[in-house]
């Protein structure tokens, strides 16, 4: 198995800022991390035959209430964006003909599974990897190896 060339590369919530308030005040250097796993993923990419992102363009901060524009990094501005749309992402597999699906980006057992495009909803249909060394991990000390376990296989 290729994933490499056969399978749709989904990097979640790449952005250059984190939108949320809360997520910046426990890990004041999250943006900073953050970069470190982009620039990782940006050299990773032309290895890769099918590549999308996934990030909403805006989003609600539940702390302060107040809806703020997200901006992807921008090397990855021109590449197919799902949006956290389950059916956006579903046209894009069916269109392709692919059936396996590797996960990276924005975070570790947190929004690359639980988006409405994340793992565990595209685990019904397809089959799911998780390139764990191409995803942010928020520093909280959780390791969630067996929660990503449930829905994809870490590669």
């Amino acid at each position: 198995m290729n994933l490499e060339k056969n399978a749709l590369w989904v990097i979640m919530d790449p952005w250059m800022k984190t939108p949320y308030q809360s997520d910046l005040i426990k890990y004041p250097n999250l943006d900073q991390s953050n970069l470190i796993i982009l620039k990782k993923i940006k050299n990773y990419i032309p290895n890769l035959n099918y590549v999308c992102v996934s990030c909403p363009l805006f989003v609600k901060d539940s702390d302060s209430n107040i809806i703020k524009r997200v901006y992807l990094y921008p090397d990855f501005n021109e590449l197919v964006n799902f949006e956290n749309n389950y059916n956006n992402f579903l046209k894009y597999m069916i269109k392709n003909n692919l059936s396996d699906v590797v996960y990276c980006g924005f975070h570790y057992g947190e929004c690359i599974l639980d988006k409405p495009d994340g793992a565990k909803y595209t685990s019904k249909k397809f089959n799911i990897f998780v390139k764990k060394d191409l995803c942010g991990v928020l520093p909280n000390n959780i390791n969630y190896d067996n929660l990503v376990l449930k829905y994809a296989k870490i590669i």
